[in-house]
């Protein structure tokens, strides 16, 4: 199971040419920090994660290190990354939490899917100026794959965006990217 799980994170890791640090050391901490399914995590006081079978948990602090090299910035609101494969295909869910405090339905129910979509955009822009400081390929985001859905019922609001690699052919570097975020009473948890 170690070695799927390598495999996992080597193949959603993006390591720049200029790494700051001995990345090779870095992976093996990530590694050793692996949370095996089936388990139960606790998400601060505020959730508990199933993970299932097939699954790893990469927990604080080790998560941080993970996402500074698969090209991400610093997120102090991060709480820990879940990998797993399907199929051939493998993907990781950023699990971070916003003390924002209470989003009503009112709040959710009314989100611009146009705005939103501006913000990212914006949001993507400056982060590809880091991106392309640290020698990763920079990001556009395309268009919606699914506009934002508020689920009451769930207290969830969803949503899926379509980025591709600026360097790559207008089909080729495609990459999805699908957001959950899971409202409570102090804030929300976001999967990303």
């Amino acid at each position: 199971m170690r070695a799927l799980f390598l495999a996992i994170l080597l193949a959603v890791t993006f390591v720049p040419a200029n790494a700051e640090q001995d990345t090779d050391a870095v992976i093996e901490e990530i590694i050793n920090s692996f949370i095996y399914s089936p388990e139960q995590i606790v998400l601060k006081d505020q959730a508990v994660l199933d993970i299932p079978e097939n699954m790893i948990f990469i927990p604080q602090p080790q998560a941080d290190k993970y996402s500074y090299i698969s090209g991400n910035s610093k997120d102090p609101t991060l709480m820990g990354i879940v990998l797993s494969e399907e199929d051939g295909v493998y993907w990781a869910a950023y699990i971070s939490y916003n003390a924002s405090g209470y989003i009503s339905d009112k709040d959710a129910l009314d989100w611009n899917a146009k705005d939103l979509l501006t913000s990212y955009k914006k949001g993507n822009n400056e982060a590809n100026k880091e991106r392309k400081a640290r020698g990763i390929a920079e990001l556009e985001v395309v268009d919606w794959l699914q506009e934002p859905k508020y689920s009451q019922s769930e207290n969830t609001l969803s949503w899926g965006l379509r980025l591709r690699e600026v360097s790559a052919g207008q089909e080729e570097g495609m990459l999805v990217n699908y957001n959950t975020l899971a409202l409570g009473r102090e804030g929300y948890i976001e999967l990303d």
